[in-house]
């Protein structure tokens, strides 16, 4: 049996900053914290403490040698 694919559109049609910041790492796959600025609408340093977050539990590793992309 294999999965659906998640619906990101909240119930309501409203979705958090976290969501759409999720969205936008989804979507772009590779980024810059101006880059899931542009994307998703939040405010930078909401995306800063959630990004950091993610990274801290291992869902997102620093890769290449630019260190301000992160995916």
């Amino acid at each position: 049996m294999s999965r659906k694919p998640v619906n990101l559109t909240a119930a309501d049609g409203y979705l958090t900053p976290r969501d759409r910041v999720w969205a936008a790492i989804r979507k772009l796959r590779e980024f810059s914290i101006g880059d899931l600025e542009s994307e998703s609408r939040v405010n930078r340093e909401t995306i800063k403490s959630y990004v950091s977050g993610l990274h801290k539990s291992g869902y997102l590793i620093v890769s290449g040698t630019d260190t301000r992309r992160v995916g």
